[in-house]
């Protein structure tokens, strides 16, 4: 494979998980379960840049947030912990 079907196919596979996040928010808003105020393509780019940050976490923040007692798992709990009550339903929070 060149260097050019080897991007083209990266790409093509990154499009495809991307797409499948639009179409689950998409679902969610017909079923109720996410809000129908915001955009499902902005939303899930939104999503998308705050997980791979997330992975992508700076040694240095790692070390503070290990000095806290913070672990990974904690951090992803709380990351969905922030993310929830910005796209889910309102009435299903009250």
């Amino acid at each position: 494979m060149s260097d050019n079907e080897d991007a083209k196919e990266l790409v093509d596979l990154t499009t495809g998980i991307w797409r499948l996040m639009v179409e689950a928010i998409l679902q969610g808003m017909k079923d109720g379960t996410i809000r129908k105020d915001i955009d499902p393509v902005e939303m899930s780019i939104y999503i998308n840049v705050m997980s791979m940050s997330a992975l992508n976490i700076d040694i240095g923040f790692k070390l503070i947030l290990e000095g806290r007692g913070i672990h990974p798992g904690k951090f992803w709990e709380d990351l969905q912990r922030f993310l929830d009550p910005a796209i889910t339903n309102r009435s299903l929070i009250d």
